[in-house]
């Protein structure tokens, strides 16, 4: 039996050699990690589960976020091609991917897809999406066929089947610049929607108005995902640990990962009308046997000020594929409260002015008439770069009392982090019995400043 090991081990090393002669260096490597993923995969022989327990005789003090790390199972609970897949990624979403992203794409969670819509000159594609349970990432180019310069997009949005927008945090980061000796009439970009309140769905469409100037045209790009490819790539944790601060008692109640984020589930005490809005400055600290790192967190969902939920997520880069972690923690500069609840917006759209309003932070600007619908704008005085800006709910209602629907949700002016901020609601061109009343569902409240630190490691 040893000796039919020794000659198989020899005819494997003799293929290895044969292979690094015939086969391109970066194709090899690819395979190789590929086909390592697969025996990994069938010595494990199991599949993730949403929610894991670890055994009471397995570490039964440790409940650690990064137990999750240590004993997860396998990466990917498909035989995928991971080499086909990296092979279909454009070279321009390689150099849009952060390290987490390039993992999940290593790990063959990006689809290629190629939908291509033409209008007139202008040309728009989803070249292909990176997406797992909670996340996706829509890459896209767009092309002026007769111009030197690049067409521009407007009003894009997400939407569902029925054309309903869809319930995600949007990011937007700008588009990648042309580099030198490139066309100039192509333009590249992404779109990262992180899905709060439900699963990534399966099929949506990515519309908007492409051109230049007033002549544009509305593309609309079906999208459809392979859900299987990452339907097992998540594990969650009970944490359950708790600090302080001002009135209320926080308390991190799990983490779950997955290959394009870290999410923390966060509780807090119920304090009458001032509800927690926004943690100042989140992070996740990390030490590891290479390097100590600090992730920030790219978005968050938290309880509204109308609404009583409690519990909040917080997300972060993935640590999915990280597995060398020594101390981990949780820990904000501090929070913003409420400054009350049930509050409101009473303006006055024809008359343009404010009627009643909670304090001095929102300022009404100006309504203007747009191509298709009125816009409202409204300037925000927000009280930290990471505090919160003003968000209305979607329905208002008239002096009559009747309900009515903003047209497109909201945008707004200035980036991320900026103090002041102008929006616009897009109202349907209509004639409303005056004065109008908004829901105001987020608002800029009081800063709490105070250093805490929550260890899940």
């Amino acid at each position: 039996m040893a000796e039919r090991e020794e000659i198989d081990l020899i005819q494997l090393y003799e293929n290895s050699k044969l292979a690094e002669k015939l086969v391109d260096e970066r194709k090899l490597d690819i395979a190789l990690r590929s086909g390592m993923e697969r025996g990994r995969m069938k010595r494990r022989n199991t599949s993730l589960r949403r929610r894991w327990v670890i055994p009471a005789g397995a570490l039964a003090c440790c409940i650690l976020l990064v137990v999750i790390l240590q004993i997860r199972g396998p990466i990917d609970s498909k035989d995928k091609d991971v080499l086909g897949s990296h092979l279909d990624i454009p070279d321009y979403v390689t150099s849009m991917l952060t390290p987490e992203m390039k993992e999940a794409a290593d790990h063959g969670l990006y689809q290629p897809l190629n939908q291509t819509v033409t209008h007139g000159a202008y040309k728009v594609t989803v070249d292909g999406v990176l997406a797992d349970n909670r996340t996706m990432v829509v890459f896209y180019s767009s092309e002026n066929l007769a111009g030197n310069f690049p067409i521009q997009l407007k009003s894009e949005l997400f939407v569902d089947n029925a054309g309903e927008p869809l319930h995600a945090s949007i990011h937007f980061p700008d588009p990648l610049k042309n580099t030198p000796g490139s066309p100039t009439n192509v333009e590249h970009g992404h779109y990262v929607l992180e899905f709060d309140q439900s699963r990534t769905p399966e099929k949506i469409i990515f519309t908007g108005e492409w051109g230049i100037g007033k002549q544009t045209y509305q593309f609309d790009i079906p999208v459809t995902l392979d859900s299987s490819l990452y339907a097992d790539l998540e594990q969650t944790l009970e944490i359950n640990q708790a600090a302080s601060i001002g009135d209320h008692e926080v308390t991190v109640t799990e983490a779950t990962i997955r290959p394009l984020s870290t999410e923390i589930q966060l509780q807090y005490n119920e304090v009458p009308n001032r509800k927690i809005q926004t943690y100042l400055n989140p992070q996740l600290t990390m030490k590891g046997q290479d390097r100590d790192q600090i992730l920030d967190s790219p978005c968050s969902t938290t309880s509204t000020v109308n609404g009583r939920a409690l519990i909040s997520s917080m997300y972060f880069p993935s640590l999915y594929y990280n597995t060398n972690l020594d101390e981990l923690t949780f820990q904000f500069s501090g929070i913003e409260e409420s400054i009350g609840s049930n509050l409101k917006l009473v303006i006055d759209t024809e008359a343009k002015k404010l009627i009643s309003f909670p304090n001095s932070s929102v300022q009404f600007v100006d309504v203007t008439a747009g191509k298709d619908s009125n816009d409202l704008q409204l300037k925000v005085f927000r009280n930290s770069k990471y505090g919160s800006s003003l968000d209305l709910s979607y329905e208002f209602t008239d002096a009559d009392g009747m309900t009515h629907l903003f047209q497109t949700g909201s945008s707004s002016i200035g980036n991320a982090s900026a103090i002041i901020e102008t929006i616009t609601y897009r109202l349907k061109q209509e004639s409303y019995p005056q004065p109008l009343t908004f829901d105001i569902t987020a608002y800029p409240g009081k800063i709490i400043k105070e250093n805490v630190s929550i260890k899940l490691k």
